[in-house]
């Protein structure tokens, strides 16, 4: 099963399952790992993400911390919540150890903190599991 500071390649029923963009798989930190999993995405940088989100995390701030091959971004607008699954370790990236560093992780937990910016987002464990068969 997946930890916190996990980087895990993963396919998101959001905003339906019918997404375009939910059969893709993209990469997701785990930030909290219990009954409940709560996942940030990261999404290769391009530079008209820098229009599109608020608050964010870039990786070339943090060189050699992460196992992200390109320059990435930490999406901290937007939490997925995934109750009921596991998540085995087989989802687990297999670049530099598959997990952002302590320093990554304390940023993330600060700048989301009393963050109102960051809106979560319950995901159906029904259709995750249905995108993702490792998922159970």
């Amino acid at each position: 099963m997946i930890n916190a500071r996990d980087v895990i390649t993963l396919k998101i029923p959001f905003p339906t399952i019918n997404d375009t963009l939910a059969l893709q798989a993209h990469m997701y930190v785990c930030y909290e790992n219990s009954d409940t999993k709560k996942l940030i995405k990261a999404q290769t940088y391009k530079p008209l993400l820098l229009d599109k989100v608020n608050c964010y995390i870039d990786s070339d701030d943090f060189l050699n911390e992460h196992p992200f091959k390109r320059r990435s971004l930490i999406d901290l607008d937007k939490f997925f919540i995934c109750k009921d699954v596991t998540i085995p370790l087989t989802l687990k990236v297999k670049n530099k150890n598959g997990t952002v560093s302590k320093n990554i992780y304390n940023q993330i937990d600060n700048m989301t903190k009393g963050l109102s910016l960051c809106k979560s987002f319950q995901i159906n464990s029904k259709e995750l599991k249905k995108l993702n068969h490792k998922v159970i």
